[in-house]
């Protein structure tokens, strides 16, 4: 064989393995193509049909968002005054003043403005906050876990930092509507019990406050504050919206 014929099928040979190379190539970015484009798809179709779930982070198949809301909002309101330079606020969202709203915390002297927690409805609530007290605060007991409207049960937000950070105490008496006093580090709800009174208690201190923590005693009396706060009640008052 000569060596003229020898390069030329040398050289088909190269073209021919050149050409598969190059046909393997294209088949495989048209494969790498078509699974993005699935998974785009997949992402579009899955975006559309999920809704923000009760817990966050965990999504509800099948629910759809409302569309978000453009009209006019309530102004906000001073619902409970500890002392004159601290108080909790209702900031609306929308045009109700006591429906879908923050409740946020401020001390003038500390320079504190916080978000305390979301609440779905609010009317008065009995709440004494011992205006001896600096850095346990608490905020009016939410049913359902404040912004969390489908979480359940009833929900103590809390504060050992004199209001600078917030969180959520579980395993109080059911209704949010009993009165509450917190003196000291400690917080007393009051309850009726068929004929009997009782005081639920739990200690602020515990890293994370469940049933098992609160203490109840029947027959109890909540303790006085030290000092009195300017307000006994904490108080949203309806714009006839809600």
């Amino acid at each position: 064989m000569s060596d003229e014929f020898s390069q030329v099928l040398s050289s088909t040979a190269l073209e021919k393995n050149k050409t598969s190379r190059m046909a393997c190539l294209s088949n495989s970015s048209v494969r790498r193509v078509f699974r993005s484009l699935l998974l785009a798809c997949g992402v579009a179709l899955l975006a559309a049909c999920v809704g923000t779930g009760p817990y966050p982070g965990v999504p509800i198949l099948g629910a759809k968002l409302p569309p978000p809301y453009k009209g006019p909002v309530a102004a906000s309101q001073v619902a409970y005054r500890i002392d004159e330079n601290r108080f909790f606020e209702v900031v609306p969202r929308e045009g109700a003043a006591c429906y879908r709203a923050g409740i946020f915390y401020t001390d003038t002297t500390l320079g504190i403005h916080t978000l305390v927690m979301g609440l779905n409805q609010l009317g008065g609530v009995d709440l004494v906050i011992d205006a001896a007290n600096t850095d346990y605060l608490v905020g009016p007991t939410i049913e359902g876990g404040g912004s969390c409207y489908n979480c359940g049960g009833s929900w103590l937000p809390y504060s050992t930092d004199a209001g600078r950070t917030w969180k959520l105490g579980g395993g109080g008496p059911s209704s949010p509507s009993n009165p509450l006093t917190l003196s000291g580090t400690k917080v007393h709800v009051f309850s009726s019990l068929g004929v009997k009174n009782v005081v639920s208690t739990v200690d602020l201190t515990k890293d994370k406050i469940v049933m098992k923590d609160w203490k109840d005693e029947v027959g109890g009396v909540p303790p006085n504050p030290r000092i009195a706060p300017i307000d006994t009640k904490f108080r949203c008052i309806p714009n006839g919206k809600e």
